[in-house]
């Protein structure tokens, strides 16, 4: 008892951190065991009951899924940051047994719960630098974009065939600055690269993987959903095609984008897909915005 009143007179908020306890109690774990692997490790009390008094989010997401304070209080995954080739590996060992769609979807859901209150705990209770903090948040959206794509692509395109071209999704705004908060949205752009052998075929295709993945990250499920995606960045906004050719982009930044469009473009970056092809193409980008300040300089 004396140790949780110290504790909880470092917390911002005791009563909240209490309330949440006791919520935390009664979602279905073992009290005696809880209570005694808390005496016994009093650093995991001390974690616990700061994500309780700092963080309603998080608290909700513990009382919801009780297995992940023993996941999250492990010290190798709290004090280690976490490449996106890291969270990619475990967002597959993850949700390897998934069944259907839907239930590698919700399976997803879980993971990037699991994986923001990893980084919350981090930032709460470790008092990590907000740079490292919105670095991992962003490391997280690109590896679920990636693994999305492919599950997207898996399901709409045939297998056995050779795709005739490439494909890049762009993030702008925080995303593509690696700035990304705990609430933020994620603007992406779709970009192909038609190859010798386009064909009506494979551009429908990738509208339809596009459109999919926008729905799949978007739609709230009893595990909640993704991210929320807007696509109203992209070239002649609501109106413009969900993925534009690599052609048509070039031509209507050189030709006909607002300059707060070449603004944005400052902050656009290859986060899935064929990410080589997406930075030579950021690059061509950038080339025309210079060409375009030159000229009115």
């Amino acid at each position: 008892v004396i140790l949780v009143w110290d504790i909880l007179n470092k917390t911002p908020d005791p009563d909240m951190a209490l309330n949440n306890w006791e919520r935390f109690i009664h979602s279905g774990i073992d009290p005696e065991n809880h209570y005694r692997q808390l005496l016994f490790q009093p650093k995991r009390l001390e974690i616990l009951l700061d994500i309780f008094a700092g963080s309603q989010f998080l608290a909700d997401t513990l009382v919801r899924n009780p297995e992940f304070l023993d996941w999250v209080t492990d010290p190798g995954h709290l004090h280690a940051v976490r490449s996106r080739s890291a969270i990619e590996q475990d967002i597959s060992l993850f949700l390897e047994n998934a069944g259907s769609h839907e239930a590698w979807f919700d399976g997803l859901r879980k993971f990037k719960r699991r994986e923001t209150l990893r980084i919350g705990t981090r930032d709460i209770c470790l008092k990590k630098p907000i740079r490292e903090i919105v670095t991992e948040l962003s490391n997280l959206a690109e590896a679920v974009l990636q693994q999305a794509l492919v599950k997207e692509w898996q399901r709409l395109w045939n297998s056995t065939e050779v795709f005739p071209g490439t494909f890049v999704i762009f993030a702008l705004g925080k995303l593509g600055g690696g700035e990304l908060n705990y609430s933020s949205d994620i603007d992406l752009l779709g970009v192909s690269v038609p190859g010798p052998d386009w064909s009506e075929n494979a551009e429908k295709t990738l509208f339809q993987i596009m459109g999919r993945l926008n729905l799949d990250l978007s739609h709230h499920t009893t595990e909640g959903y993704v991210y929320r995606v807007d696509l109203r960045l992209r070239p002649y906004g609501r109106s413009g095609p969900i993925v534009i050719s690599k052609p048509a982009l070039l031509k209507y930044y050189r030709e006909s984008a607002a300059p707060w469009e070449h603004q944005a473009l400052l902050r656009i970056k290859p986060v899935a897909g064929d990410l080589e092809e997406g930075r030579a193409i950021a690059e061509e980008l950038r080339s025309i915005i210079l060409c375009t300040q030159d000229r009115k300089d």
